[in-house]
């Protein structure tokens, strides 16, 4: 589905519905991804560089996206949405980005904004059984590719017999021929 688009020259406008729904997107992804605890702004204006855009403030816990109002391509929803979905992302790792970019920092510091990440991602992506359930599919595919194998083998086993009979009905024919 397009969204109603408004052209200026080579840029696609964005609209005010656009707007809210990036605002709804990015509240939808901040929460899944439990990201409640920084208290995010939203602007909408024209920009030269990016689609959008965020601003992170750590230590205050603080952030500014921005959707903007010009569009360097033609879009539809899901388009706006990977948008938000980005920004997010950059919020999720932006603790970790910034202590990693610091000049002085902590080993410790590193590895909490790190295992801040992966907590949040096994609360997000983990599920109890996932690990049974995979290796499930992996014996599922081992026991298939045994059957297949023991196939092949019987076939080939197979088709030795039977070029194994094929070549003593020729020698025998061919012995009966040189008796006559």
């Amino acid at each position: 589905m397009i969204i109603e688009t408004h052209v200026t020259g080579e840029k696609v406008q964005t609209t005010e519905e656009d707007f809210m729904f990036y605002i709804s997107e990015f509240k939808r992804y901040q929460q899944a991804f439990n990201l409640l605890d920084w208290e995010v702004n939203y602007q909408w204006e024209s920009m030269n560089d990016c689609r959008a855009c965020i601003q992170i403030n750590v230590e205050g816990k603080l952030a500014t996206t921005c959707l903007n109002r010009d569009y360097d391509v033609m879009y539809d929803e899901a388009e706006i949405s990977k948008c938000a979905f980005h920004e997010c992302m950059e919020l999720f790792l932006g603790t970790l980005t910034c202590k990693a970019a610091m000049r002085f920092i902590r080993e410790d510091e590193v590895e909490e904004a790190t295992h801040t990440v992966i907590r949040t991602l096994e609360n997000v992506l983990w599920e109890p059984g996932w690990e049974q359930d995979a290796t499930a599919i992996l014996e599922e595919k081992a026991t298939r590719e045994r059957a297949e194998a023991k196939a092949k083998k019987a076939a080939l086993k197979s088709l030795k017999k039977s070029s194994k009979k094929s070549k003593e009905k020729d020698a025998k024919e061919n012995g009966l021929r040189k008796e006559r």
